[in-house]
């Protein structure tokens, strides 16, 4: 008798540690996020070790076997896949995005374990991130009614930079309510009830009603602020799906109606979409050119400026007003896909109906949640942001670990021998996070300095921001005050790998032409206006250049086509150039005649 009681007190601090650890988890998702690192991601980095051992050790305790599935396999598959193709050197890897990458896997991993120490019901998982969702609608209440967001534009952010990122919480935890409230007598409403039978139980279903309702109310009022298409679009997908046996009856006056609201939506913000439109033409074009294995693991923006380029080189005018510098497709497979080939999206895609099946017979609440979030990020990036990746792992590896009877069941040994490799690796990666969140916030701290006086701290954080495309212009162009234009360009062709921004080409042209190589020079002003044919700025450089050179023939070509440019807006600076080119053809000796 005496055993049986230190065996349920043992049970019940193993369930107390666990509800600690998954409230810890999901409590990362509230944390600012910023461009890149941030707290949050030194947090995670902390929290996967911890979370890793502290569940390993309960699993041990209390006998607990991992049952390993074929989404682990797929994980471990994938992972390895993408460590094979680093070492190699085979593209172009951003340390940023296999980090994120790597971080992603062992959370997985981690939450497996953790998930395995005790059944959880999905009711646990829904309502935290119900909880949390409504956090953020209170967040952006109160930048509401202060007028204090994180974005001087936008008065509703959250804790993300921009409205958009901040709308996807807003729609996971949307469209989780609406689930929860629906009734049709089946099961995926009906067991929300189930198995409450005492007060306690009565009150704690009572309790999770309330919350579903809270959100749906505070969802419904926030998601319009947000003026997010994207998040409109995924909650009107999974509520046409919800709630299919109502509409379906009168699809012949509910479908003119959502065709003419996508228009609405459409023409609120057209250039906004044209511009998705070209990313996605552009992307899949580089996923052509790289079909099997992609670019590399943060490969994105450097493969997307060559793509760009070919795209306007074959004389593609489609979309040239609304082309603009972009790290990302505005889609998550395209970007997958770009960078990781189709290798990469075959692997993700197994894992999602894997985790779709086991959803569909567990929880159909987090099916819902889940497929909200892949609709959103068919049009935007959520999975660059810590908080969805954090929610992507916490559903996968709760849908995995519910009892299916089937997959290979991992002893003590099995164990501990994936704990040691999550511990290891966690470990390393947590020193790395914490080396490049230091080196970020030192950034942030000189990045108003003139380069000059700081010249040894850019030296000295390079190897923890070789991949920041901010940092990476401002030292080249504080090299090149210093008159170091080989140092400059050194650190301008770093920019290139990691962003498509001809600015980087510009510069390098700059440098070029004051190391007294002119031709040079008037290769990459060409370059950089073919990557970005919607700029006038490198046509007017060019321009200059041939002017100060005295090619009085080539002057009077790059002047008219400075002239003759449509710029999207007007601005002072473009009448400035215009200006220019004017003051050139008018003192131009050449005939036009014969220019033609």
């Amino acid at each position: 008798m005496i055993r049986m009681k230190a065996n349920d007190m043992t049970i019940k601090i193993a369930i107390s540690l666990q509800a600690v650890m998954l409230v810890a988890v999901l409590w990362l998702t509230t944390v600012d996020v910023e461009k890149r690192w941030s707290c949050g991601d030194l947090w995670l980095a902390s929290a996967v070790p911890v979370v890793a051992v502290v569940s390993a050790t309960l699993c041990l305790v209390l006998g607990r076997k991992l049952r390993i599935s074929i989404a682990d396999a797929i994980v471990t598959l994938w992972w390895i896949f993408e460590n094979v193709l680093v070492y190699v050197g085979y593209g172009v890897v951003t340390p940023t995005a296999f980090m994120t990458f790597t971080g992603s896997v062992l959370l997985y991993v981690a939450l497996r374990l953790l998930f395995t120490v005790n059944h959880i019901d999905w009711r646990i998982i829904a309502g935290g991130i119900m909880a949390v969702c409504l956090y953020q609608c209170f967040s952006g209440f109160a930048q509401l009614f202060t007028g204090i967001s994180r974005h001087a534009v936008y008065p509703v952010t959250g804790c993300f930079l921009n409205p958009g990122p901040y709308s996807a919480f807003i729609t996971i935890g949307l469209c989780i309510a609406l689930c929860c409230m629906y009734k049709d007598g089946k099961k995926e409403t009906a067991d929300v009830h189930a198995g409450h039978d005492g007060i306690y139980g009565k009150l704690l279903s009572a309790l999770f009603r309330l919350l579903a309702v809270s959100v749906t109310i505070c969802g419904m009022v926030m998601l319009p602020v947000t003026w997010s298409r994207a998040a409109v679009v995924a909650v009107v997908a999974v509520a046409a799906v919800l709630y299919r046996r109502y509409w379906l009856r009168y699809w012949f006056a509910v479908v003119p109606v959502v065709a003419a609201a996508m228009l609405l939506l459409y023409h609120t913000k057209s250039g906004s979409a044209d511009s998705r439109l070209l990313m996605w033409t552009v992307s899949l074009g580089c996923i052509k050119s790289n079909f099997l294995f992609g670019g590399g693991i943060g490969s994105f923006p450097f493969v997307y400026g060559l793509g760009r380029a070919d795209f306007y080189a074959d004389n593609n005018s489609a979309y040239i007003d609304v082309a603009d510098v972009t790290d990302n497709a505005f889609n998550e497979f395209l970007t997958l896909c770009v960078e990781q080939g189709t290798v990469g999206m075959l692997l993700f895609a197994a894992l999602l109906a894997v985790v779709f099946l086991r959803l569909h017979a567990n929880s159909r609440a987090l099916k819902y949640g889940l497929a909200a979030l892949l609709v959103f990020s068919m049009f935007s990036y959520p999975f660059h942001c810590l908080p969805y990746r954090i929610l992507l792992a916490v559903i996968c590896a709760w849908a995995v670990s519910m009892p299916s009877g089937k997959g290979l069941v991992g002893g003590k040994r099995c164990i501990i021998a994936i704990t040691a490799v999550v511990f290891t690796v966690g470990m390393l990666l947590h020193g790395e996070t914490g080396r490049r969140v230091e080196a970020a916030d030192s950034y942030r701290q000189i990045s108003g300095i003139d380069v000059r006086y700081v010249i040894d701290d850019y030296y000295e954080l390079l190897p923890y921001l070789d991949d920041n495309p901010d940092f990476l212009f401002s030292f080249a162009k504080g090299l090149a005050e210093l008159g170091r234009y080989n140092d400059s360009n050194c650190m301008l062709r770093l920019g290139t790998k990691v962003s498509n921004d001809p600015m980087f080409l510009v510069c390098m042209a700059n440098n070029y032409y004051k190391m007294g190589e002119p031709h040079t020079a008037s290769e990459y002003y060409m370059h950089a206006f073919d990557m970005l044919p919607n700029r006038v700025y490198p046509l007017y450089k060019l321009m200059l250049l041939y002017h100060d050179e005295g090619d009085a023939h080539n002057a009077y070509k790059a002047a008219c086509s400075v002239m003759e440019f449509k710029e999207k807006v007007s601005s002072p600076a473009t009448m400035y150039m215009k200006t220019k080119a004017k003051d050139i053809v008018s003192t131009g000796s050449i005939n036009e005649s014969i220019i033609k």
